[in-house]
């Protein structure tokens, strides 16, 4: 009939002839690309999310720049390399494939449109819109750097910053997005798979982050930079151009491009050209044009296109034939059935050039991460590594992240690849269950997660064979427990929204929503602080050396040493508390599933019924999983884990505000602290009995006396009792929140001046591990360290709760602070105040710890006994020491050595080069302060190894902490010209002078005296020990680090002894002294310390910052003054990093 329909039209119709067809021109094929975008709902999907996501990152982040043409930058970086990338991926399909996707190739390819059209139009339509986009984040990205402006630090008009944004646009973001559409152009002229071009966005998307990390860009929080060749590679080929602006902004605050940002633009504008032109030039094979969706044979002498159905069956009768349906009943088992569906799902995933491009370069960036930054240990120092190094090279981001996206792709095809074949209609005709289908595709998704964890970590492995490191195979057993835990989870969450949405679209836009949850800073923007938030999350930390999972999984000592109940058990920590908490949630939604699963079609319609096994049992697991999360809930508010930032505020703004008038009010200081301390390590727990001796100074009498009991004790009822002698408390009529933190007590008969009373407070304190160990409250078996100014509570009123930040101080109706207490160059600038004074006291301490470990305490070593199968030590110092008291337990056997009569003792797991450099930097330091600025003050100096938690370096008075792994594992690079190892030692060292003799008791005064005096005690040892090359070694080091840094602060820039921000503390200090080393000498120097010494040493007035600089100018010639000023008292510093 279609043949003969065709013979009748006239051979002279002029629908077929005499009509002239014209080439359609590009304006018309751009305005019908935008018809086309503007109704599918993908686009405006993702229009939405990207816009939420950069107005959460934008608006109301309590930003304070000083620097807005920095922050600017910053801005557009962040938004171009997190945002557009994934938007041009999610699109890419929907410009380049959708004629293949929607069986339209044939119908497309016969139009008169060329290549160029093609590209021209598809290219310019998804540019089009991300540039639409990319003017709706300007103008996002402008309100926030404008509304976070700080205006007593800048001034600048919104019209400078939208010139500034205008240049970017035209600079940095066009040809960036040009650089992006033209790659997944050319990317789609290659392949008609839509995975591949997904694969691309995510290979984009997560590669500009390793390398941003890799380059120490200031986008990326805590990033080094780990290769020069790179940085200098990234000058010219970073498709943001940040990396060319970073240094251009080291020696000019203009963002005006100079030549080598216009060079790096060139570039990228030359590459896009070149990836277009690559693109048209490609001519896509038949093979590739043709759908596998619609096929026709055309007619031929020996097959006919069309054939007749009356000719079936070999009648020729035309009567028709009668059709002869049975019920077929399946001859195969349900375990047939799902190994046939294992198989053939498998085979499915396995032979996609997508799965397969994925994997491999999974193995590469595994393999690539692994060898390359195997032995490092922080910059300019290496360590013999381990399994567990190399494995913490990328579990904790490159797998996590890559996997569970991975995840993601496989789950959505594993659900949907039947509809988009065609195909989900004759397998949900098949004979096979639901569950059988939905169990198969699990056991698939688990397989490839299983083969996604041993490719990657036979990638670990084969790096560390390459650098000749053995293999500890219980290392990759417990870390591979740990890693594919979560993810085989996760696969089960996700395969359940796929069963229980019925179509494509919502299922992969509530699997992105998880992702987000999940793996991005979104609950944290949305200021959902709950850890639950955190979908699919256990809390797990890093191991390292020392400690193992203690940090976050528990302990694992035997108890055979710590002869504690609870020893050695996992369930001790944070991590099976939230992997059965999401155990369960998968298990509910996976039952869920399994009952209302719509076969692949997504048109079923869902059953509701209770008897149904699968829902009876959901109905049970979702009961148990809200009693695990009301559980865990329960555990994060006892041990005080869900106070957010917020609260924290309010609740020291409501202090200041209640009693700011007890700020002049007389009041006793602690003269003597006596504690009792008894620690359990494997237990967790710790008993305190403190007596606190308090003397009024004053000559007038105390009536009434202000007690602050710290948020430690008072969030996780620590507190057992609390008595003060001859006062009764006074009840108060105050909020609730801060009701029981703090106490106003009435003395009986008022305290004469000179005299004393006790104040006992006896704690139980429990470590809870469902939340990570707070830096200064550690109890674990291999490691337990209190410093109990977090724990005992504080007399008077404390003036470091107040709120220091004038906008946060403005929202609470508070008055900004003066700036004679903000900036110490203000605070003493004739004199230091006289309201400064020393917090200084006597410490005594009994520590009680199970048999093999030493308890450390400051002070003399004056009894050590054994009683009930614990060991006693009983510590005393001879003279005050500033008031932080902590206590220590380790299972170490010290390391000991004298220096000029001090007892100096190091506590390590393990004894090497290292801490032989150690103990020499203790002796050197020691000695080398005795003679040119003062005697040690105290009995004993001990330095005791800690795991990562916290800084790589710690000092408490007559106490030193310093990371294990860049204290005891570390060794000096080959190109290193100073050993980090001795350097960090000298530094913690020099802080009982610095810090814990001077350097404390004027509020406000800042850190100068602190952490910038002892920068330069570090360049004055390392030169005596080391040679000036060393010392000159440092000073480069410092350098670059100062300038990397300078580049990359949108701070408001401020004097040496006003500074705040670290880098000046520390690298800026640096190269200031070795300015005054070269210019006055150290003899001036030195005797300007000596001075400050000896005039401000406890009980002497405390020293502030300003009194060193008028030491220094006291002790300089004429000629050096204007260069004292300039370095310690003024913002320039343009002569430190020429």
């Amino acid at each position: 009939m279609l043949s003969n329909s065709l013979k009748n039209i006239s051979a002279h119709s002029d629908a077929f002839n005499n009509q002239v067809v014209g080439k359609p021109r590009l304006l018309p094929l751009l305005r019908n690309e935008w018809r086309f975008y503007r109704v599918q709902p993908l686009c405006w999907l993702a229009l939405c999310l990207a816009l939420a996501f950069a107005a959460l990152a934008t608006i109301g982040n309590d930003l304070q720049t000083a620097q807005p043409q920095k922050e600017l930058l910053f801005t557009h970086t962040k938004l171009l390399m997190m945002l557009q990338v994934l938007l041009i991926g999610a699109l890419a399909p929907l410009a380049f494939l959708r004629d293949r996707q929607h069986g339209m190739t044939e119908l497309t390819g016969v139009t008169p449109l060329t290549d160029w059209q093609w590209c021209c139009s598809r290219a310019g339509g998804l540019l089009m819109v991300v540039l639409g986009v990319q003017i709706l984040l300007q103008f996002l990205a402008i309100a926030g750097v404008w509304f976070g402006i700080n205006p007593q630090a800048t001034a600048v008009t919104l019209a400078s910053l939208c010139w500034i944004s205008l240049q970017l646009f035209l600079l940095q973001q066009l040809p960036a997005l040009l650089l992006l559409v033209a790659l997944q152009l050319w990317c789609s002229r290659k392949t008609p798979h839509p995975a591949l071009l997904y694969l691309l966005t995510a290979v984009c998307w997560l590669g500009y982050v390793l390398l941003a990390a890799a380059t120490g860009s200031p986008v990326m929080a805590k990033s080094q930079p780990v290769s020069p060749w790179l940085s200098q590679l990234m000058l010219y080929l970073d498709p943001y151009a940040l990396t060319p602006w970073l240094v251009q902004l080291q020696n000019s605050a203009s963002i005006t491009p100079d030549a080598t940002v216009l060079l790096n633009r060139l570039l990228i504008v030359g590459s896009s050209a070149l990836l277009f032109w690559r693109a048209w030039a490609a001519k896509p094979s038949l093979s590739k044009l043709q759908s596998t969706k619609f096929q026709f044979r055309t007619a031929t002498n020996s097959a006919p296109a069309i054939e007749d159905s009356h000719s079936l069956g070999g009648s020729n009768s035309g009567q028709p034939q009668t059709a002869d349906f049975r019920t077929v009943t399946p001859a195969s088992s349900n375990w047939q059935s799902f190994g046939s569906l294992l198989r053939l799902q498998w085979l499915q995933l396995l032979r996609q050039r997508s799965t397969v491009l994925a994997l491999l370069l999974l193995i590469g960036l595994v393999f690539s991460e692994v060898f390359t930054g195997l032995g490092y240990a922080e910059a300019l120092s290496r360590l013999q590594p381990d399994s567990r190094d190399a494995l913490n090279r990328i579990n904790w981001d490159v797998l996590p992240r890559f996997g569970l996206l991975l995840l993601a792709f496989w789950a959505s095809q594993l659900s949907w690849l039947n509809r988009q074949l065609r195909f989900d209609s004759l397998i949900a005709a098949t004979p096979v269950s639901g569950v059988v289908q939905l169990c198969s595709q699990l056991a698939v998704l688990w397989l490839l997660t299983l083969l996604l964890v041993v490719l990657s970590f036979s990638a670990v492995a084969m790096a560390q064979l390459l650098s000749h490191i053995p293999i500890q195979f219980d290392e990759y057993l417990q870390q591979g427990l740990f890693t594919l835990s979560p993810l085989l989870l996760w696969g089960m969450l996700l395969l359940a929204c796929h069963a229980l949405l019925r179509s494509p679209l919502r299922a992969n836009a509530v699997v992105a929503v998880l992702l987000l949850f999940g793996l991005s800073p979104l609950p944290d923007m949305l200021e959902l602080q709950h850890p639950l938030w955190r979908v699919g999350q256990t809390q797990l930390a890093m191991p390292d050396a020392l400690w193992g999972y203690q940090g976050s999984v528990g302990s694992t000592i035997a108890s055979t040493i710590a002869n504690d109940s609870a020893s050695g058990h996992f369930s001790n920590g944070g991590f099976w508390p939230y992997l059965v908490f999401w155990g369960l949630l998968a298990l509910t939604l996976w039952l869920l599933a399994m009952q209302h699963y719509h076969r692949g079609t997504g048109t079923s319609a869902p059953r509701q019924r209770l008897s149904n096994p699968f829902g009876l049992f959901a109905a049970v697991l979702a009961m148990l999983w809200l009693t695990q999360g009301l559980h865990i809930h329960q555990q994060l508010q006892q041990a005080g884990a869900l106070e957010t930032p917020q609260q924290r505020q309010a609740q020291r703004a409501a202090y200041e505000q209640l009693y700011q008038q007890w700020q002049h009010q007389p009041q006793p200081v602690v003269s003597k602290v006596q504690l009792q301390v008894g620690l359990y390590p494997a237990a967790q727990q710790a008993t305190i009995a403190a007596t606190l001796t308090l003397t009024n100074p004053h000559s007038t009498p105390i009536t009434q006396l202000l007690v602050t009991l710290p948020g430690d004790i008072a969030d996780q009822q620590a507190l057992q009792s609390i008595d003060l002698d001859g006062a009764q408390l006074i009840p108060q009529q105050i909020p609730q929140k801060t009701e029981h933190q703090q106490r106003i007590y009435q003395f009986d008969q008022p305290l004469a001046s000179g005299a004393t009373t006790q104040l006992t407070v006896n704690l139980q304190l429990t470590q809870h591990a469902i939340a990570t160990s707070p830096m200064h409250q550690v109890l674990r078996s291999e490691f337990s360290y209190l410093r109990l100014l977090h724990l005992l509570p504080q007399v008077g009123f404390m003036p470091e709760l107040r709120l220091r930040d004038a906008k946060t101080r403005a929202e609470f109706g508070l008055a900004p602070l003066p700036e004679a207490e903000t900036q110490p160059s203000v605070l003493a600038a004739t004199a230091t105040p006289a309201s400064a004074r020393y917090d200084w006291a006597q410490l005594e301490t009994i520590i009680s710890v199970p048999q093999g470990y030493q308890g450390i305490a400051a002070g003399k070593l004056i009894r050590q006994w054994q009683q009930q199968n614990r060991q006693y030590f009983h510590y005393k110092t001879t003279d005050a020491v500033r008031n932080l008291p902590a206590v220590i337990a380790v299972p170490w056997q010290p390391q000991q050595a004298i220096q000029d009569g001090i007892q100096l003792e190091i506590y390590s797991p393990t004894y090497n080069a290292a801490t032989e450099l150690n103990m020499q930097a203790m002796q050197q330091t020691l000695h080398w302060f005795s003679q040119q600025v003062g005697a040690y003050p105290g009995d004993a100096l001990r330095l005791v190894m800690m795991p990562d938690v916290g800084p790589t370096g710690y000092a408490l008075p007559q106490l030193v902490l310093i990371n294990h792994r860049v204290g005891v594992r570390a060794v000096a690079a080959a190109d290193a010209g100073f050993s980090q190892v001795y350097r960090r030692a000298v530094h913690e060292v020099a802080h009982q002078w610095f810090g814990h003799g001077i350097g404390n008791g004027v509020p406000g005064d800042g850190a100068f005296l602190v952490e910038s005096l002892a920068k330069y005690a570090e360049l004055v040892l390392i030169e005596q020990h080391f040679g000036i090359d060393a010392m000159q070694a440092l000073v480069d080091f410092e350098q670059q680090r100062y300038s990397r840094a300078l580049a990359g602060s949108r701070s408001e820039q401020k004097s040496l002894v006003d500074a705040d921000e670290s880098y000046d503390q520390y690298s800026r200090a640096t190269l200031v002294f070795a300015k005054l080393r070269a210019t006055v000498g150290d003899a001036v120097i030195t005797a300007a310390l000596r001075q400050l010494w000896q005039q401000h040493r406890y009980p002497a007035t405390p020293a502030s910052a300003m009194d060193f600089v008028r030491a220094l100018q006291a002790h300089s010639p004429q000629s050096a003054q204007p260069l004292i000023h300039s370095l310690l008292l003024t913002k320039d510093s343009s002569m430190l990093v020429d």
